[in-house]
C-alpha cells in the first residue's frame, strides 16, 4: 500500500534507531531532551507518511463495498476509544484535582467540583 512515498513502518524504525542511538552515545542534554530533538527532526516526514498511509487507505476502502468499509470505519473507532482510553489512564495517574477537573469535563450532568 506504499505510492509516491516512504512507509510509516521504515520511518518509525529509522526513528526509534536513532533515539536508542540518541540514549547510548549521551552528552550533555538530558535523555528526554535527546529524545525530543531526533522526534522534532523526523517528525515531518513521519507526519508525511501518515498521510501517504491515511491516503491509500481511503483509496483501498473506496474500492471495496460496505463491509470494508464497515471495518475500516470500526477500527478507527476502536482505535481512537483505546487512544482515548489510554489518556485517561495518563490523566489517573495525575494529582487528585487535575483528576476532578477531567472527569467533570466529561461529566453528563456537569456537577460543580
Amino acid at each position: 500500500m506504499e505510492s509516491g512515498g516512504e512507509s510509516v513502518v521504515a520511518v518509525v524504525k529509522e526513528l526509534a534507531c536513532e533515539i536508542g542511538d540518541s540514549l547510548r552515545n549521551g552528552g550533555k542534554q538530558s535523555w528526554v531532551e535527546r529524545t525530543q530533538d531526533v522526534v522534532r527532526a523526523k517528525g515531518p516526514r513521519l507526519n508525511k507518511a501518515i498521510g501517504h498511509a491515511s491516503g491509500n487507505v481511503m483509496i483501498w476502502m473506496n474500492q471495496g463495498g460496505f463491509w470494508r468499509k464497515l471495518l475500516v470505519s470500526s477500527v478507527s473507532f476502536l482505535f481512537s476509544f483505546l487512544t482515548f482510553l489510554s489518556e485517561m489512564c495518563i490523566y489517573d495517574s495525575c494529582s487528585t484535582d487535575a483528576r476532578i477537573s477531567v472527569f467533570w469535563v466529561f461529566s453528563p450532568t456537569k456537577m460543580q467540583p
